[in-house]
């Protein structure tokens, strides 16, 4: 029931509210065109500092991922070491839950259409990051990202924040997408296809059948949300429905 309440903390985080409205923008505007290395936050406080702090971290590392992932930083000379820095707090902040929900909070919902979390290739960092923390504690917070905002896109009547939730979806998928390989993503996605389909397969892992069980359960989702988040979820099964 633990894991249950902490997934259903997501449910207010991702996917409820317009893009960019969550936490400060501190990505806005004009990029530097090197990394600002003595603006980041440092390993301690992205390991233990909460929830709210995590956020406007993110904020931070995301700006550098703008730049990270663009040809600006090829063009111009900067520290070997500074990509490794970001790398690195990437991960630590992806290895705890505070810090796993406070990351995807900005890098999911930042404002424009040319974010990192936009690009056809992934940052680099990030992509590296994700690929070094535990998947079992990534795998169904990234799950519930996509979720939300695909739940909230059929539950919106304004068009605005219709469409803001639709965006912050794709940008959640391009996520499993790249970690779909993972078996702890299979098996999740493997588990929330079978509940909201309805058509539970023997292979299901049971622990995360209950889990996501008890998940919808709370969410009270309609049936035409948890249709549109079947289709989601088949599609990375590559599921015919």
């Amino acid at each position: 029931m633990i894991q249950v309440a902490i997934i259903l903390m997501l449910l207010t985080l991702v996917g409820s509210f317009p893009l960019g409205k969550r936490i400060p923008n501190a990505t806005r505007g004009k990029f530097s065109t090197a990394l600002n290395y003595n603006d980041l936050p440092t390993i301690e406080q992205v390991s233990t500092d909460s929830f709210t702090d995590q956020a406007y971290y993110a904020s931070t590392i995301v700006k550098e991922l703008v730049l990270a992932s663009s040809n600006v930083i090829s063009n111009h000379n900067y520290e070997p070491g500074q990509l490794q820095k970001l790398q690195d707090l990437v991960t630590i902040q992806l290895s705890h839950q505070d810090g796993i929900r406070g990351f995807f909070s900005a890098y999911l919902t930042q404002e424009g259409d040319d974010t990192p979390a936009d690009a056809e290739c992934m940052p680099v960092p990030l992509s590296k990051a994700m690929k070094c923390v535990d998947m079992a504690l990534l795998a169904p917070l990234a799950c519930m990202n996509v979720i939300r905002p695909v739940a909230m896109s059929y539950w919106h009547k304004d068009p605005t924040l219709k469409e803001n939730s639709a965006k912050t979806a794709e940008r959640g998928k391009k996520i499993l997408t790249s970690l779909r390989g993972s078996v702890n993503f299979v098996r999740n996605f493997e588990a929330i296809y079978a509940i909201t389909s309805g058509s539970k397969a023997a292979n299901v892992d049971e622990k995360l059948y209950k889990l996501w069980d008890g998940v919808f359960r709370e969410s009270n989702y309609s049936k035409e949300q948890k249709n549109a988040i079947a289709r989601t979820f088949a599609d990375f099964l590559a599921v015919k429905n």
